[in-house]
């Protein structure tokens, strides 16, 4: 008698616990490998949003809080620096390129990031990649927005629309009062295609936008567009 044959007759004596052992296995095998496949693509993905990005400079505090923050758009921000060390490494001769990002508030739980005009013409989500308008076109001047793909999904903004940011970073708890900057609306003029990282769940427009709608006495009649079609010059 072969040794295969007395395999298979001690699997017919044995039937169910020989599926038992044969189902362990091929459910363990399967676990191992779907494992493996999820965590090498939880590695791409943070790996390709984080691409570009080779030095941030933030408030003391935290350097997994702030990497979280300004690249993933995740926690809270370590704090504000001033303006003039975004203005020093713009113009320091090593640095290739610099932006600004300020972020304190929100939309319906979407992040709202403020940063500059050149932003979304010059940075990259990832390596040789550019951000590319769906539709309408890039913010311009104070009071103008552009969303990301799964902003734009999952509200249904469209070009031309108004909202009300809110502040803070989260969704508003049961029973608590929502903070809205009612004193200027914010008009979409742009929803950028999918980029496939979190920059497709953030809200950009300009710095100066941020900080205005912060002053309660700031008012959309009170905007000369003249006076603030280049960069803000406030903290951030």
């Amino acid at each position: 008698m072969s040794y295969l044959s007395i395999v298979f007759k001690n699997l017919r004596k044995r039937t169910l616990s020989s599926i038992l052992t044969i189902s362990s296995i091929v459910l363990g095998v399967a676990m191992v490998i779907a494992i493996t496949v999820i965590q090498k693509e939880t590695e791409k993905s943070f790996s390709q949003t984080s691409v570009g990005f080779d030095l941030i400079l933030a408030a003391k505090g935290s350097q997994l809080q702030t990497t979280l923050n300004a690249v993933y758009h995740l926690e809270t921000s370590t704090g504000i620096i001033p303006y003039s060390l975004y203005e020093i490494a713009r113009r320091d001769p090593r640095v290739m390129q610099a932006f600004p990002l300020y972020v304190g508030d929100s939309y319906r739980g979407f992040r709202v990031v403020g940063t500059s005009y050149d932003y979304i013409d010059q940075a990259q989500p990832r390596s040789d990649q550019n951000y590319e308008l769906e539709s309408g076109t890039n913010f311009t001047e104070p009071l103008q927005a552009v969303l990301g793909s799964e902003v734009a999904r999952r509200t249904g903004l469209q070009v031309g629309n108004e909202i009300q940011i809110s502040h803070g970073l989260s969704e508003v708890q049961a029973g608590a009062e929502e903070q809205v900057h009612d004193n200027a609306p914010v008009v979409i003029v742009g929803i950028l295609k999918q980029t496939g990282t979190a920059n497709d769940r953030v809200i950009f427009t300009d710095l100066y936008t941020t900080h205005a709608l912060h002053n309660p006495r700031f008012h959309v009649d009170d905007l000369d567009h003249d006076d603030h079609s280049s960069e803000s010059t406030d903290e951030s």
